[in-house]
């Protein structure tokens, strides 16, 4: 859940991606940002700051919920894969499509670019 609330509060916080606090961007404090006394000095309010927190805490939420639906509606799926693992301990593609079937989106072949473009610092 910590990497889930990182992500949540970089979104709202960060990229300026909630309707409500709007298109602003201000930086995610942590302990190297305190002053001698333990505080943190935000460059913005204490509403603005309880604004963060209900729209993190709003997409954390949809979030839980979207994969609990998401994990509810598969259930049987994530049972056989499941007790297959148990079996196998390690399944290939195939055995997951004989399992459960195919995905629901076409198997997608990402080819190699034919350029390489050189690593920094090299000629």
């Amino acid at each position: 859940m910590n990497l889930v609330t990182k992500s949540a509060y970089a979104q709202v916080q960060l990229y300026g991606m909630s309707e409500s606090v709007g298109p602003l961007s201000f930086p995610i404090m942590d302990d190297s940002k305190r002053n001698e006394f333990g505080i943190y000095k935000k460059p913005f309010s204490i509403k603005l700051q309880h604004l963060i927190d209900q729209e993190a805490s709003k997409l954390v939420s949809k979030a839980y919920f979207t994969a609990e639906n998401i994990l509810k509606a598969n259930e049987e799926k994530l049972r056989k894969l499941a007790s297959s693992l148990l079996e196998n301990e390690m399944l290939s593609y195939e055995d997951v499509i004989r399992l459960i079937g195919p995905p629901k989106f076409p198997k997608q072949i990402v080819e190699l670019a034919d350029h390489v473009l050189p690593n920094v610092g090299e000629s």
